[in-house]
C-alpha cells in the first residue's frame, strides 16, 4: 500500500505518495497568492486554491504509477485560523479570511472585556487576538449577514478539503483549537464561546482527534484524480502540530 500526503499553505500547496516503509514515490507542487480586495483584507480564492489541490494530487498519483502498490490512505494537514464557507450540498460560497486580515480586532478586545483573558485561558488555552477565526466569523456575521445565514458550515483548510472530497463536515481538534471557540478539556466545542460568538454549533465541524478515520473518497472523484476506489480519508490536522509530530 501507498499514502497520499496533502499539504495546504497560505502561498502554495503540495501532495506527496509515500510508501508504507517511508519512501517518497511522487510529489508535485502548485502557488497560490493571497488576494488583497481592500487595505488590511487578505483573503485566498478558496475556488481557486480548491483546483491547484486537484492539480497536485492528480500529478503525484500520476507520477507515482505503481499499480501494484494502490493509494489506500490520504490524509491532509494546513495553516491554520482561516475558514471556508460552505453549502452542505458542497458548493464553496466565498474566500477564505486569512489570518493576517486586519478584519474582527474589535471583537477580539470586545472578548477580552466580556469574559477577561484569564477566564477564556482556562477554556481554551490561547492568548485573546484578532488572528484567530471567532473574531474573523463575529466580523461576517455583522458585516456579511446574507454570506454567514448562506452558509451550512465554516470548515478549517485541512477539514475542507476532506468534505469537498466527499466526507461528513468534521474539525481536526488542532485546527479547532485555532478558533477561539474550543474547549481543549472537554475536547468539544464551547458553548459559552458559542454562544458569546452568535454561531450554531451546527455551523462547524465534528470535533475528530488527528490519525481518525472519517470516511472515503468519492467514486467520481476518485475516477477524477485518478485515486482508486475506496481510499479512506483520514483527519489531519494544523500544520504546526503535524511538523512537530
Amino acid at each position: 500500500m501507498s499514502l497520499l500526503g496533502i499539504d495546504l499553505g497560505t502561498t502554495g500547496c503540495k501532495a506527496a505518495v509515500y510508501s508504507a516503509d517511508g519512501r517518497c514515490q511522487a510529489q508535485a507542487y502548485r502557488e497560490h497568492g493571497a488576494v488583497h480586495p481592500r487595505p488590511g483584507r487578505v483573503e485566498l480564492d478558496s475556488r481557486e486554491v480548491w483546483d491547484k489541490v486537484r492539480q497536485v494530487i492528480r500529478e503525484a498519483v500520476s507520477r507515482a504509477g505503481a499499480p501494484t502498490d494502490p493509494i489506500t490512505a490520504l490524509c491532509v494537514s494546513s495553516f491554520g485560523e482561516a475558514f471556508v464557507p460552505v453549502s452542505m450540498d458542497r458548493e464553496i460560497l466565498g474566500p477564505s479570511i486569512l489570518n493576517t486580515d486586519a478584519r474582527g480586532a474589535e471583537y477580539a478586545e470586545a472578548l477580552a472585556r466580556d469574559i477577561g483573558q484569564e477566564a477564556f485561558y482556562r477554556i481554551n488555552p490561547n492568548i485573546l487576538g484578532p488572528q484567530y477565526s471567532l473574531p474573523k466569523l463575529t466580523w461576517l456575521r455583522d458585516h456579511e449577514p446574507e454570506l454567514f445565514g448562506q452558509a451550512d458550515h465554516f470548515l478549517f483548510w485541512a477539514d475542507f478539503v476532506p468534505f469537498l472530497l466527499g466526507c461528513e463536515p468534521t474539525a481536526a481538534n488542532s485546527l479547532a483549537n485555532r478558533s477561539l471557540l474550543f474547549d481543549l478539556r472537554r475536547n468539544d466545542w464551547s458553548d459559552r464561546l458559542l454562544e458569546w460568538g452568535g454561531i450554531e454549533r451546527r455551523k462547524l465541524g465534528r470535533i475528530v482527534s488527528g490519525g481518525s478515520v472519517i470516511g472515503t473518497v468519492d467514486d467520481r472523484l476518485a475516477a477524477e484524480l485518478g485515486l482508486p476506489r475506496g481510499v479512506q480519508v483520514v483527519a489531519g490536522g494544523h500544520d504546526q502540530c503535524l511538523n512537530a509530530l
